[in-house]
């Protein structure tokens, strides 16, 4: 990793230089910003350092040169209300920028943990951060996001002379603040701290480019040159995996046809279906119930996440029903996930889920969610096997970090026999107003049942969770079904609460890559 220079490099690159170098620059940066745009690669450049290293006009510089309609340029301040009651790392996949656009961050991710530890926390407080933000970046990386991460530096001396210089210039005065002398005066310790994180955070994937910023000229050339350079550099890598797709893809769709079996009615599963005023009873008091508990998760500020999967016609949108009733409607939001627009497709697929996180005490109930990737993607082949198979990871951290914030996490899978299924679709298609349920995608995955049973198998069993885990519903009879989901609703609500279970504990053993969950 590049270490940190001890002393500043003030030598000044000539005017004339600067501008024959930059002028040729700027036609290459758009040139390649042109690419970019017909691409789905995504170009993500923090933009990191000392206090008045010119972190803000860099990002200035690239605004200008590049074309701005085509860039996200973020500032991350005290997170407001609306952040806070989220998941910390929700407002940066919020400003996560879509196919063939750039984002240009300030310190984003990293500013709270080179805060802290500059202040002196301990390392066990420190290490879990730093691999939550590594995966992270491994995240977007395999995505098709090109992360850049700038480290603008001056050493304690040059960085006075800068100050000082801003304090006599009436209009750069307002740059020097008593936070910036105070942060002046540690800077020995504010240095120490960012070589043990761009060291701990430094791979091949995402590295850490050290930038000296003694002069303003040479550092905004080496920023530029170093972005152009990168995106050019996987723009290349892009294309050419790009050639090679075709081929894979027919291999794909000729395993898929080898591998398709057309899948006769079988023969009706007779149910011992509970009595319907039995079923009335339960599900009146499990709902009362389950209305207490929710009043006291939103007294404690406590969001709940509820997610349902399962086969066509299991019952999940009518579980989902049962369970509204016991919400205040005030704070609700059924989430019906269907194919992403083109707009969430220019994104990471974990973006559209992270946007529709509840606020503090609110309530989101997803049909059908993130489980997607590992289930219809996988099946389908609309993603190669490193895609799905990397997601089971993906998932996990990504609940995690809604359990870490206080979120209660609630996860069904109604699972519904190939005999009753067939009975259901049957029913859909007799009675009129059902009719509209029964599709062709529902008879099409019907055929594949068989390989759906082993990504249904593998997704229960890699992502069932000490902090997530599934609860499998046998959904064959619905009234059963759709009050074993309201007790389960009440046990997670209960069980968490009761606990008193806080967003700080479960951090410290957040699991490393290589750990399968149970």
């Amino acid at each position: 990793m590049p270490r940190l220079p001890a002393k500043s490099d003030t030598e000044r690159i000539s005017k004339s230089a600067y501008r024959d170098r930059a002028d040729a620059l700027r036609v290459a940066l758009l040139e390649m910003q042109v690419r970019l745009r017909s691409s789905s690669l995504k170009a993500v450049v923090l933009v990191c350092g000392v206090d008045g290293a010119g972190k803000g006009d860099v990002v200035n510089v690239l605004n200008h040169w590049l074309d701005p309609r085509w860039i996200r340029s973020r500032a991350f301040d005290a997170p407001s209300d609306e952040e806070s009651e989220r998941p910390p790392f929700w407002r940066y996949w919020r400003a996560l920028p879509a196919n063939g656009q750039i984002a240009l961050f300030l310190s984003a991710w990293y500013s709270d943990a080179l805060r802290e530890r500059a202040a002196g926390c301990e390392e066990h407080w420190l290490e879990p951060r730093l691999e939550r933000i590594r995966r992270f970046e491994r995240m977007l990386d395999a995505d098709d996001h090109c992360i850049l991460k700038f480290w603008l530096h001056l050493d304690k001396d040059t960085q006075e002379q800068r100050f000082r210089a801003f304090e006599s210039d009436p209009l750069q005065q307002w740059r020097v603040t008593e936070s910036d002398w105070v942060n002046w005066a540690r800077h020995d310790r504010f240095v120490e701290a960012a070589e043990e994180l761009l060291e701990a955070t430094h791979t091949p994937a995402c590295p850490w480019i050290v930038v000296d910023s003694g002069d303003a000229r040479r550092r905004d050339l080496a920023v530029a040159e170093a972005l152009l350079d990168a995106v050019e550099g996987r723009l290349i890598r892009q294309a050419g995996q790009s050639a090679s797709e075709p081929d894979a893809d027919r291999a794909r769709a000729a395993g898929r046809a080898s591998s398709a079996k057309t899948a006769d009615a079988p023969a009706v599963a007779k149910l011992r279906t509970l009595a319907h005023q039995s079923y009335q009873r339960e599900r009146d008091r499990l709902q009362g119930e389950l209305n207490q508990l929710h009043h006291r998760a939103r007294s404690a500020g406590r969001p709940l996440v509820g997610v349902f999967e399962g086969r066509d016609a299991a019952g999940k949108g009518g579980a989902i029903r049962r369970l509204v009733p016991a919400f205040d409607a005030r704070v609700l939001e059924v989430v019906r996930v269907g194919p992403p627009s083109d707009e969430e497709l220019a994104h990471h697929y974990l973006w559209r889920f992270w946007r529709r996180l509840p606020r503090a005490g609110g309530v989101a109930l997803f049909d059908r969610s993130w489980y997607g990737r590992v289930l219809v993607e996988r099946v389908e082949g609309l993603i190669d096997e490193s895609a799905w198979s990397r997601a089971y990871q993906e998932i996990n951290d990504f609940e995690l970090q809604m359990v870490e914030h206080g979120t209660l996490m609630l996860k069904c899978w109604l699972d519904v026999s190939p005999e009753e299924q067939a009975r259901r679709f049957g029913e859909r298609k007799r009675v009129p107003y059902k009719r509209w349920k029964l599709t062709e995608e529902d008879l099409h995955n019907r055929a594949l049942w068989s390989e759906y049973d082993d990504a249904i198998r593998d997704m229960l069993e890699r992502t069932s969770t000490d902090h997530a885990p599934w609860v499998v519903v046998p959904a064959d009879d619905k009234r059963r079904a759709r009050l074993r989901v309201l007790e389960a609703a009440v046990q997670a609500l209960s069980d968490h609460l009761d606990a008193g279970s806080t967003a700080e504990e479960p951090l410290a053993s957040l699991p490393s890559e290589a750990h399968r969950n149970r």
